[in-house]
């Protein structure tokens, strides 16, 4: 997260802080008999309450704190059946990065088992495809050069952020040795 964004996400939270204190305020000076004093502290609420939900909406759109970056990549896919080539051409307990159209699609294979996943990270589309491989086999993860998100490469799984997101898994099939992706 950058620190524009964690800038923005501190305002955000304290002014919910601070709204509900006014809310509490409100809510204290009504049922003293203080009607006046608890519609203004509402009011003050109101509006510190809208201006958190504006940083909020700042920061989920134009920003895109929290989204997945790697989602847009799955409808720029086919959502046909699509040929990726033989299994037996993939490296056993290695990820390997392979193209569909323009999106970039890691795929990792473990004996007869292969997942197929969008190949950029999640968090800030770093790629995966250069990142470090920890572990092995079905516990094996791929770790994102550029932030370090951790990913399980059998499920997608985020294991360590800064990640929030899984990342997103294609669906896979082998006909006669020939691995195909779908959409999910």
């Amino acid at each position: 997260m950058t620190k524009d964004r964690r800038r923005v996400g501190l305002v955000h939270a304290a002014a919910n802080t601070v709204a509900l204190g006014l809310y509490a305020a409100s809510l204290a000076a009504r049922l003293s008999g203080r009607t006046a004093r608890g519609k203004m502290l509402a009011f003050a609420g109101l509006s510190v309450a809208g201006s958190g939900a504006y940083l909020g909406g700042h920061l989920a759109y134009a920003q895109g704190g929290g989204m997945s970056h790697a989602s847009p990549e799955i409808d720029r896919l086919p959502e046909e059946w699509t040929t990726i080539g033989n299994v037996s051409a993939l490296p056993d307990g290695k990820p390997t990065v392979r193209r569909i159209g323009d999106v970039s699609v890691l795929l990792y294979r473990v004996g007869d088992h292969v997942t197929a996943m969008i190949e950029r990270c999640s968090h800030e589309t770093g790629p995966l495809g250069e990142g470090e491989v920890v572990g092995s086999g079905m516990d094996a993860c791929v770790v994102c050069p550029w932030h370090g998100s951790t990913f399980r490469l059998a499920d997608g799984l985020v294991v360590r952020g800064p990640a929030g997101n899984d990342q997103p898994l294609l669906r896979t099939r082998v006909d006669d040795g020939v691995l195909q992706v779908a959409q999910p």
